[in-house]
């Protein structure tokens, strides 16, 4: 398979190689579904200066033939794997004046801004590298209503009456 990854992540991809072999992920057009995993078998020496990208090449062992000639894919390059990172729903990231924040619920059931860093994210989940801890818990819906030092309550996951509608309309806003 040959795709194309913007020039600017190509110092990341040439590191990976520089310390082995380098995993590729195919997925299907929507990103949803893995049809097979591969490895990196070279990057183009020249750059697309039209749209700043540069190509790659692909190989899969595509045992399941899920991969056709011109079939469209999405590639995804595992450049490193974080392991025991802590990671929450992208959704709890909120963007403010001073940067990223999630709010966080103290044991008094009031919430505070708290300042984060998020390396990444993927599939709807951010790997944060500062500014939490494991064991601390983020407010993963609601958070336009909320204030520093806003008293929330804990809804539980498993109940499906217990967590409020987030709309807009259920809190009275709109007709």
């Amino acid at each position: 398979m040959i795709f194309t990854l913007p020039a600017a992540n190509i110092p990341e991809v040439q590191e990976a190689l520089a310390k082995g072999s380098v995993k590729v992920v195919a997925l299907s057009a929507d990103g949803k579904t893995e049809l097979d995993t591969g490895t990196l078998a070279a990057i183009d020496n020249q750059a697309n200066t039209t749209s700043a990208t540069i190509g790659l090449k692909a190989t899969f062992p595509n045992p399941d033939r899920r991969l056709w000639p011109g079939m469209f894919v999405n590639a995804r390059v595992v450049t490193q794997v974080q392991d025991n990172g802590l990671t929450v729903p992208l959704d709890t990231i909120q963007q403010g004046p001073q940067g990223q924040y999630v709010f966080v619920i103290g044991p008094d059931r009031r919430v505070a801004t708290q300042p984060v860093s998020v390396r990444e994210s993927l599939n709807g989940e951010a790997l944060v590298d500062k500014g939490l801890s494991a064991g601390e818990t983020v407010v993963v819906r609601g958070q336009y209503r909320l204030m520093p030092g806003t008293v929330v309550s804990l809804a539980d996951p498993n109940d499906p009456a217990a967590v409020p509608n987030p709309t807009t309309a259920s809190a009275g806003l709109l007709p």
